[in-house]
């Protein structure tokens, strides 16, 4: 995950951000729910999620992905939102 996080500060940095953080959270849970004391439901998950958040200028920008983690992908949702302000 380091990796993630370093690639994207530093694509922050080459666009020329001012500030740039990010944040990579991986969260697991299970639950269970009972209907009219049956079993109804029950799950095992994970979550993984990247947060890039910068500032260009006088404006805070984000973005934040929770399936594609390639370089190519991140490159693209941090340009979008870069190019935008």
């Amino acid at each position: 995950m380091d990796d993630l996080l370093k690639f994207s500060i530093n694509l922050c940095n080459e666009l020329g951000v001012e500030w740039a953080e990010a944040r990579f959270v991986e969260s697991n849970g299970s639950g269970i729910s009972y209907e009219n004391n049956v079993l109804s439901n029950n799950f095992i998950g994970s979550d993984k999620s990247l947060y890039v958040r910068f500032k260009i200028g006088n404006s805070m920008s984000s973005v934040f992905i929770n399936s594609d983690f390639s370089n190519q992908f991140i490159t693209k949702k941090i340009k979008i939102r870069y190019l935008s302000q």
